[in-house]
C-alpha cells in the first residue's frame, strides 16, 4: 500500500498540501512556551487530513521525505519571521 502513496503523495507536493501543526513546548521552570515542534500534516482541498502514520512511512520508503521536507522549509522559515515578529512585540507570549 506504502509504493500506491507515492503519486498521491507527488500530487499532494504539487499541490502545495502540507502543511505545518505546531506543538509548543513549556517550560517547566516558568510555564511559558519556549519553542515548538513543527509536525508535517498533510491537508487535502476538501479540509481532511491524512493521518501521518498512512503517509510519512510511506514517504520516507520512497525517498519523497526529502522532497517534502525541502518544500517546507520556505513555509518554516515564514512562520519562523512570524513569530519573531510576534515575540518582539510581547513578553507575554514567549
Amino acid at each position: 500500500m506504502q509504493s500506491s502513496l507515492s503519486p498521491l503523495i507527488e500530487e499532494a507536493l504539487i499541490r502545495d498540501e502540507f502543511v505545518f501543526h505546531y506543538q509548543p513546548k513549556i517550560s517547566l521552570l516558568n510555564g511559558k512556551v519556549s519553542g515548538a515542534e513543527a509536525l508535517i500534516r498533510w491537508k487535502k482541498a476538501d479540509g481532511s487530513l491524512v493521518q501521518p502514520n498512512d503517509f510519512i512511512p510511506a514517504a520516507e520508503e520512497s525517498g519523497m521525505i526529502k522532497k517534502i521536507s525541502l518544500a517546507m522549509f520556505p513555509k518554516l522559515i515564514a512562520d519562523l519571521v512570524i513569530v519573531q515578529d510576534l515575540r518582539s512585540r510581547s513578553d507575554y507570549l514567549f
